[in-house]
């Protein structure tokens, strides 16, 4: 079942997206923000709707702070996803 949360203006409810350090490379339109509809989905879901690899992320911040990627969205949030980060 594909359902579309509605605030109760009856507007859809959405969360940022914002993928860092590259990951915007892996999005099908290489976008590195992006506007989804948030409610009832967790971040994983989302990632998996971009067509991320989970593997790739070693960190989410939802609203500055950090969450699991089982975290479950909510209307007006700004997500941002890092990869591992290497270098010398």
């Amino acid at each position: 079942m594909n359902r579309v949360f509605r605030s109760l203006k009856g507007e859809e409810m959405k969360a940022i997206v914002r993928l860092m350090g590259g990951l915007h490379a892996l999005e099908p339109h290489g976008r590195n923000e992006v506007t989804v509809t948030a409610e009832g989905l967790t971040i994983q879901r989302v990632l998996e709707r971009l067509s991320l690899p989970v593997n790739y992320v070693y960190l989410v911040l939802v609203n500055g702070g950090t969450a699991a990627i089982e975290h479950v969205l909510r209307d007006g949030d700004t997500v941002e996803v890092y990869p591992p980060i290497c270098g010398g």
